[in-house]
Parts: C-alpha cells; sequence; structure tokens
C-alpha cells in the first residue's frame, strides 16, 4: 500500500520556506511609514502612491536577488489570497466606513466616539493579513505581528486625546505598526540570508 501524502503539510513547509526571507512584511511595513507619515502631514503628494506601487515589483526584485538563489523559486498568489481574502472581505468596508466618519464628520463632539474606535479597527485591519499568513506558513513572527498590530490600534485608540484629529490617530497606528513590521522584516532577512547559503549550480562545483 502506499503511504498517504499529507498535502496541507507540503503546502505549509513550502510556503514556510518562500515567506521566511521576511521581504513581505519588511516592504509591506515601509509602504504603511509612508502612508502615515503622508497622512500625518497633511499634504497630498503623488510621492507616496508612487512608492507604494512601486513596492510590489520591488519585493519581485528583491527576492530575484536574495531568495532564489537560496532556495529556489516558488510563489503562490492563489494560496495568499485564500489565506487573506476572507479578512480583507469584512474588514476592509469596515475600514472605510470608520475612516469617513472621522474625516466628514463636522461636528468634534460626535468624533469622540470614532477617535476611539477607527484606531482599533485599523490596528485589527493591518493585524488580519498578518494573522492569515501565520496560519498559512506557521511562521511565528506573523502571530507576533497580528497581536502587535491589535495592540497598536487598541493603545492609540485609548491613549487619544485629540477628537479634532482623529485621522492622525490612524497616521500613529500606521507608523507604528509599519515600522514593527520593518525591523521584523529586517532582523527576518538578516537570519534568512545568514542561515542560506547560495545554492552552487549543479556542476559548477567540478568547474572549479
Amino acid at each position: 500500500m502506499s503511504e498517504a501524502v499529507d498535502v496541507t503539510g507540503i503546502r505549509r513547509q513550502t510556503a514556510r520556506a518562500a515567506n521566511s526571507d521576511g521581504v513581505s512584511e519588511l516592504l509591506a511595513g515601509l509602504a504603511m511609514v509612508i502612508i502615515g507619515a503622508v497622512v500625518l502631514a497633511h499634504r497630498v503628494t503623488l510621492l507616496a502612491p508612487i512608492i507604494v506601487v512601486a513596492i510590489l515589483p520591488g519585493r519581485l526584485a528583491i527576492r530575484r536577488w536574495i531568495t532564489h538563489p537560496r532556495i529556489g523559486y516558488y510563489e503562490s498568489r492563489a494560496a495568499r489570497l485564500r489565506a487573506i481574502g476572507p479578512y480583507m472581505l469584512v474588514l476592509l468596508p469596515l475600514l472605510f466606513v470608520s475612516v469617513a466618519l472621522v474625516v466628514l464628520a463636522d461636528d468634534v463632539g460626535s468624533q469622540a466616539w470614532a477617535v476611539r474606535v477607527v484606531p482599533v479597527v485599523v490596528g485589527l485591519v493591518l493585524a488580519s493579513p498578518c494573522l492569515a499568513l501565520g496560519r498559512l506558513t506557521g511562521l511565528g513572527r506573523y502571530y507576533a505581528l497580528a497581536a502587535l498590530g491589535a495592540l497598536c490600534g487598541l493603545g492609540w485608540g485609548v491613549a487619544w486625546a485629540m477628537p479634532g484629529r482623529g485621522i492622525d490617530a490612524v497616521a500613529y497606528v500606521m507608523l507604528t505598526f509599519g515600522g514593527l513590521c520593518v525591523v521584523c522584516g529586517i532582523v527576518a532577512l538578516v537570519c534568512f540570508v545568514a542561515t542560506h547559503p547560495r545554492l552552487v549550480p549543479e556542476g559548477a562545483a567540478d568547474d572549479r
């Protein structure tokens, strides 16, 4: 009899190896920091969206340069979408409605509750992809980032004391959590490079 193949386990191990370089959270954190800084500056600039849009090809370029020569190529966008999609379908509309309430409300008094709630919602929205990636890959750092994202939202929601500037609370959540993602990504990338030497192409050793 042939032994049963653990397809789910194989997929998780493959996804775990493909996400062990920290590049995804590094660049996602950088995007959050840029957006948060632009919102906090109360300025609309084309530089921020250009940089954010450039992050996706930047991720592919970094992975071709650093990751693929060490562990080979693997990319499953379908698996990522299946993992993250359900969270985003629920939380993104809630995020847009919450932020709109802060931005559009004219009465400062009516904003008081929103200033407390919206940072928490933003923290949960930012944390949800990390939770999904943790379930997909089994990597503990994604669970830690999910917890930190929720805590960032809760912390700024409780601590914020300027009801007339609720959108700034959202910016600080993004800056704080984005900074944590950048640090986590850098640490993971350094550890990945240190523990994964470049693969020697077959036949290259014989040519030396």
